[in-house]
């Protein structure tokens, strides 16, 4: 399959060996920090789409989304984290790897006491995950390419 041309994350990608998911995260996060600074109505917009409208793109300030990376929680460490009105989201990045055993479980149990009422786990994937029936599932899994 052929490489889509003007695809920022992939182009940069070529440089970051051995630290695939730790580069694109930060570099996405620089992205949407960016645009929430620079240009709020696609910052938020972005921030709706990789949230699957959980953090809605109709935010009139969007000062009021912070963006973080490698958020420490004692017992994980996801790559992404979104907070913006009462709500908070982990975006899990994987790139090339696959996800630990466990992983997702780990992250829904600290989801589940983090102490915010409306959270959400969204997996960025470049390839499809297969979920068995007794399996953790995100609440949303976005590919890119």
């Amino acid at each position: 399959m052929e490489q889509p041309k003007n695809n920022l994350f992939l182009s940069l990608h070529k440089w970051a060996t051995r630290q695939d998911e730790n580069f694109l995260t930060e570099s996405l996060a620089v992205v949407l920090e960016q645009l929430l600074m620079l240009v709020q109505a696609v910052g938020t917009k972005l921030v709706s789409r990789l949230t699957g409208g959980f953090i809605d793109g109709s935010i009139d300030d969007a000062s009021a989304i912070d963006i973080r990376t490698q958020v420490e929680t004692g017992e994980g460490r996801p790559d992404l984290e979104i907070r913006a009105l009462q709500r908070l989201v982990w975006i899990e990045v994987k790139a090339e790897s696959q996800l630990r055993a466990g992983q997702l479980e780990g992250y829904r149990v600290l989801l589940r006491n983090c102490g915010v009422q409306e959270k959400q786990l969204v997996l960025l994937t470049r390839y499809p995950e297969t979920f068995g029936a007794e399996d953790t599932c995100p609440d949303k899994e976005i590919r890119w390419f």
